[in-house]
């Protein structure tokens, strides 16, 4: 987040990149998170209380985590696809009813979250 302002707009050496700098920012700060995270992950405490130097796979486990979790992946899948040729078709019409749909779908988003947290309680 820190990046974003200045690649976005331009400071000091930095020139202004518009898109392009909020997609570099964004590339950027998640590989810092992701090298933080790793190197956290392998610290020598966490090495001797959690086990995280075993890189150990256990083929057994795996396969069975990939039955279970493929039908899901599918559906999802399968949804994030329909969402992207609906938007597809939808931007031949223009930007005003990518924006409508864009907040209909927010609005619809928050009440699914709504009734799922509800779901769960």
């Amino acid at each position: 987040m820190v990046l974003d302002p200045i690649l976005i707009f331009g400071w000091g050496p930095f020139p202004s990149m518009g898109i392009s700098g909020a997609c570099l920012a964004t590339g950027i700060g998640m590989l810092s998170q992701i090298f933080v995270l790793f190197v956290l992950f392998l610290k020598k405490d966490n090495r001797k209380s959690f086990g995280t130097g075993n890189f150990a796979l256990h083929w057994e486990t795996f396969w069975k985590m990939i039955r279970i979790g493929s039908p899901e992946a599918l559906a999802t899948t399968l949804e994030f696809g329909a969402w992207a040729t609906f938007y597809s078709l939808l931007s031949g019409l223009g930007a005003v009813h990518i924006l409508v749909v864009s907040v209909g779908q927010s609005m619809l988003m928050a009440f699914f979250f709504f009734g799922i947290g509800l779901e769960q309680y």
